[in-house]
């Protein structure tokens, strides 16, 4: 793999391109997270951890699923492209992500929902997918 947080209390990674992994570029499993500026092709994120995880200013393509959100995980996506994925975004029972002026297109699936919550706040552009999917909550902006 690449990135694997496991133990720690914060993780930042900046101005990054990883991919080619045989598993996931990141995987998250405790600590707060912010990955800022990151591309991530061909492998994807997964996270387990109940601290804040945050993506943003980043591109994640061409991978088979490029968000995974596992209980209890909350992930907050923002200014985000992911395109060409196999998946954009899988979450489970118990996961959360919050999307917000991001955009989903060109993938097989947008948004992969089995049980877990997908929050937009109404300024994203989810469209162009073989499967677009639809968030579980909208929230405007005040």
């Amino acid at each position: 793999g690449g990135i694997v947080f496991g133990a720690g209390g914060y993780l930042r990674v900046e101005n990054v391109s990883i991919g080619g992994t045989a598993s996931q570029a990141i995987t998250l499993s405790t600590g707060t997270t912010i990955l800022d500026h990151v591309r991530v092709q061909n492998a994807g994120v997964a996270v387990s951890t109940s601290a804040p995880v945050s993506i943003n200013n980043s591109t994640m393509s061409g991978n088979g699923t490029a968000v995974v959100s596992l209980a209890p995980a909350v992930v907050n996506i923002d200014n985000t492209l992911m395109q060409y994925n196999g998946q954009a975004i899988s979450v489970s029972t118990g996961g959360t992500v919050r999307l917000s002026n991001t955009t989903i297109t060109d993938n097989a699936a947008g948004l992969a929902n089995s049980g877990g919550t997908i929050v937009s706040y109404v300024n994203n552009r989810i469209y162009g997918n073989i499967t677009n999917g639809a968030p579980t909550v909208n929230v405007y902006q005040k």
